[in-house]
């Protein structure tokens, strides 16, 4: 993967979050591999993915399985070579080395990340413990890195939350052996302090996926006929409790996901019949293909029309599609980065507070709604007041997005210190 008949100056081992069905990392990853190959054009890159096949779909790209897929706890195969992995760590930490203990597929993805020169954690949201098996397998990739004397950066991740004791007082100590993070939302910041982790050492950047390029974007906003009818691109996951910095909340208004499901569909099927709407379901993550499905389908139902739902698309076809459409309702992240990176206004659902966090950075804090705050009327308003402000919204949003962009390339930045610095 490093440039072709040139020597690698610099060979870095890449892990993220990746390879688990969510396509907004696989947004994350195309960014990531053009910002590493323009800023260091010779370097060698050593990917590893969760699910190699998935990763060659969206990329093309070989890869091997990551700590996360050896390190797997819900099954026996990786509960015990987690045992074999901790005695490999103790000796390698003593200067012993022993790959023979893990298995031959584990021992070669530590033999890759001994020949490294540094680490690199791409983002996007998973560092924290919400995913509690990837969670360890992150701990454990630190904790190689730190055995093998390879240095580590955390490139344009959330940090946090982490809501259980055992995190709390675990990640202090591993956090030590990171060398630099580059956090992409301000309220990780808050979480970093919490650990004590050097500032000096830590950088607010910005989601990698915001550098994908657009390709004549400026066009595209305030283009669309007037008479033309509106196209709403549709992300709805299931519904689950809102996440602070500081962990979950309490449910506000809405506890129950059929009285949430009902909300999104009503909203759906009144700004159909008031706008006669155009919908594109857009799942980003196969987890939530079939509840997003099923709002089309009772949609489709109540408005006897037929919409269209984008799966099994390869991570280039779905950014063309996320920049198809004149507005994005997403209760996920990456729909909305997609999008507004080509001028289209965004209402989101939000779940989490990094979601809050990047609609404030594009100047749409004012159409965010908590996931448990959801109404029909919320959402209806919302959508009607960002498609009748499209053209200056859009105008607006690239605006905020040059000062975004700029500090997602913070994150390559970052990146090019720890290799000089590891030189």
């Amino acid at each position: 993967m490093g440039k072709k008949n040139s020597t690698p100056k610099i060979n870095i081992f890449v892990t993220g979050g990746w390879g688990y069905g969510n396509i907004g990392d696989d947004a994350i990853l195309l960014a990531t591999l053009n910002s590493v190959h323009e800023r260091l054009p010779d370097a060698a890159l050593h990917l590893t993915s969760f699910n190699p096949q998935e990763t060659k779909f969206h990329h093309s790209l070989g890869s091997i399985y990551s700590f996360h897929y050896y390190l797997d706890l819900r099954n026996w195969r990786g509960r015990l070579t987690f045992i074999r992995f901790t005695i490999w760590l103790a000796l390698r930490l003593f200067g012993i080395r022993a790959p023979g203990l893990v298995g031959q597929g584990f021992a070669e993805l530590l033999n890759q990340l001994e020949n490294a020169d540094l680490v690199l954690m791409a983002g996007g949201g998973y560092f924290n413990d919400r995913w509690r098996g990837s969670f360890l397998a992150r701990i454990a990739e630190i904790c190689a890195s730190k055995a093998a004397g390879k240095p580590v950066i955390v490139y344009g991740q959330t940090v946090g939350p982490f809501a259980s004791k055992f995190a709390r007082i675990l990640m202090p100590r591993v956090l030590k052996f990171v060398d630099r993070v580059a956090y992409r939302d301000v309220q990780s910041e808050q979480v970093l302090r919490s650990f004590r982790y050097p500032m000096s050492r830590a950088v607010l950047t910005a989601d990698e996926a915001n550098l994908i390029s657009v390709a004549e974007k400026e066009k595209r906003i305030g283009t669309q006929s007037q008479t033309a009818l509106p196209r709403i691109g549709v992300m709805i996951q299931k519904f689950r409790p809102y996440e602070g910095a500081d962990g979950t909340k309490p449910f506000s208004l809405v506890a129950d996901e059929g009285v949430y499901f009902a909300t999104i569909v009503d909203a759906l099927v009144s700004l159909g019949r008031d706008l006669c709407t155009d919908y594109v379901f857009l799942p980003s993550t196969t987890w939530d293909i079939d509840f997003c499905n099923s709002v089309r389908e009772r949609v489709q139902e109540k408005l006897d029309k037929t919409f269209e739902l984008v799966v099994d698309r390869p991570v280039a076809e779905y950014l063309e599609c996320c920049r198809s459409v004149d507005l994005m309702l997403s209760t996920n992240m990456h729909p909305i980065i997609l999008a507004s990176a080509a001028g289209v206004p965004c209402v989101a659902i939000s779940y989490f507070y990094k979601v809050d966090d990047f609609m404030d950075s594009i100047g749409l804090s004012a159409f965010v709604i908590r996931i448990d705050e959801v109404t029909e009327s919320g959402v209806v308003d919302l959508v009607k007041l960002a498609l009748k402000s499209k053209s200056r919204i859009g105008e607006q949003m690239l605006t905020d997005l040059e000062v975004v962009r700029s500090r997602a390339r913070k994150n390559a930045d970052q990146l090019v210190a720890l290799a000089a610095a590891s030189a």
